[in-house]
C-alpha cells in the first residue's frame, strides 16, 4: 500500500541502534492531544490526530484524498466500507495493516521492550501498539538517543524557543536523516532522506469514532 511506504524508512530511522526501551511516565494538566503529519518526498500526505478524552486517533488521507481510518484504545481499527459506513475489526485480524504496523519493522529491527502499560499520557495508561506513528510521540524522549555512536547531536532554535535538540544520523543508508525534539523534550520531527518526514505538534483536538 503506497500510503503507507513511508512507515519503514520512518521506524528504520528511529529505532535505528536504540537500547531498548522500558515504561515511562507523561503526565500533563491540561488534556493535550497530538497531530503527526506525514509527507513523503511525492507530496502524499497523512494526518495522525489524537484525542486524549476520547482515547482514539484518526488518520486523514489528504493527497491523495481517501476517507479517514480511525484507531481506538482496545486495539480496534475502523475502516471505510463506502457511504460513510465503517467496518470495525481488531487490529491485529487486519493483515496487510498488521504487517506494517504492529510487526514494528520484523526481523530488520531491533527489538523494543514495551512493559505492558507503561505508557501513561494525561493519567491515563495508553497500550503499546495501539495508535501506530503518533503513539512515538509519547515513547521516545532525548535520553534514547544521547550517546548514540551514529549520531550527532545539534542545539538550536526552532519554533520559536531555544533548547531544541536534534540529533542526526551520521552513518548506514539513512545518513542525513534526523530526529528533532522541543525545547520540552517532546518529539517534534523525524526526517528521513529517503521517504519524507513526519512532523509532531500538540495541541486540543477531537476525534469522534464512527461507530460504536
Amino acid at each position: 500500500m503506497k500510503t503507507f511506504q513511508i512507515f519503514f524508512s520512518l521506524i528504520f530511522l528511529i529505532v535505528l541502534n536504540l537500547p531498548t526501551i522500558v515504561g515511562q511516565e507523561i503526565s500533563d494538566e491540561i488534556p493535550e492531544g497530538v497531530k503527526s503529519v506525514l509527507t513523503d518526498h511525492e507530496g502524499n500526505q497523512q494526518y495522525y490526530v489524537f484525542d486524549p478524552v476520547t482515547m482514539a486517533m484518526r488518520i486523514d488521507f489528504i493527497n491523495p484524498k481517501n476517507d479517514p481510518m480511525y484507531f481506538d484504545e482496545d486495539g480496534y481499527v475502523y475502516t471505510p466500507a463506502g457511504g460513510g459506513e465503517y467496518i470495525k475489526m481488531h487490529f491485529d485480524r487486519i493483515r496487510s495493516i498488521a504487517r506494517l504496523f504492529g510487526n514494528l519493522g520484523g526481523d530488520m529491527m531491533p527489538s523494543i521492550d514495551y512493559e505492558e502499560g507503561s505508557i501513561t499520557y494525561n493519567e491515563k495508561v495508553i497500550k503499546p501498539k495501539r495508535f501506530p506513528i503518533l503513539e512515538w510521540a509519547f515513547v521516545y524522549k532525548p535520553v534514547h538517543f544521547e550517546g548514540g555512536v551514529n549520531y550527532e547531536k545539534e542545539i538550536f532554535t526552532c519554533r520559536g524557543e531555544d533548547n531544541c535538540t536534534k540529533y542526526t544520523l551520521i552513518n548506514g543508508s539513512e545518513r542525513g536523516s534526523h530526529i528533532l525534539f522541543d525545547s520540552q523534550g517532546r518529539l517534534a520531527e523525524i526526517f528521513s532522506v529517503h521517504s519524507g518526514n513526519a512532523v509532531y505538534t500538540y495541541l486540543a483536538v477531537e476525534v469522534t469514532l464512527p461507530i460504536d
